[in-house]
């Protein structure tokens, strides 16, 4: 498989993962729509959305990382990129792409500490007693493919920057 390809299957999951996430997102906030009409209009709340609504966002925003990370939608500071050599501006990009590879995966070696201390702790949602740990180890399982996709962006790096693809051309 050439990288090209590869990087086309990988393009394929990491938007796959974001609309799943968006939706999930969307899904989220649907329900807290609906537990405030129900709420005020009934006096009945939808319990299950407070205790659960802020892990199904962690999980929402963390399946859009490995995509923003592929597409390389983060910020970038390049004032000087035009004046200094090539080589210079070549190298910063890859110490860059070596930074983000370290903190992804700190974070998400982070996260994997948490996910076993929670459910260590046994930790509960305080009303329906939702185990908090199984949310983490999912935010943790896609962090943990981030690194997997920020890896990847660094081989594509130091083999030389491909074109950035678009969702136009990708899609």
């Amino acid at each position: 498989m050439s990288v090209a390809e590869t990087r086309q299957l990988v393009l394929s999951v990491c938007l796959a993962a974001a609309a799943a996430g968006l939706t999930l997102m969307l899904l989220v906030a649907a329900a807290t729509m609906l537990d405030g009409a129900f709420r005020a209009i009934l006096g009945w709340p939808i319990d299950i959305v407070r205790e659960v609504g802020e892990f199904l966002i962690a999980i929402g925003v963390a399946c859009c990382l490995p995509a923003s990370l592929l597409l390389r939608s983060h910020i970038t500071f390049r004032a000087l990129a035009d004046i200094r050599p090539k080589a210079i501006s070549r190298a910063a990009e890859i110490f860059a792409a070596f930074v983000v590879l370290v903190i992804i995966g700190i974070l998400a070696w982070q996260f994997l500490d948490f996910a076993i201390k929670t459910n260590r702790a046994g930790d509960v949602t305080w009303l329906l007693n939702v185990p908090k740990a199984p949310f983490w180890f999912i935010v943790d399982g896609v962090l943990w493919g981030a690194v997997l996709v920020q890896f990847f962006v660094l081989i594509e790096t130091v083999l030389g920057d491909p074109p950035l693809p678009t969702l136009e051309t990708s899609a």
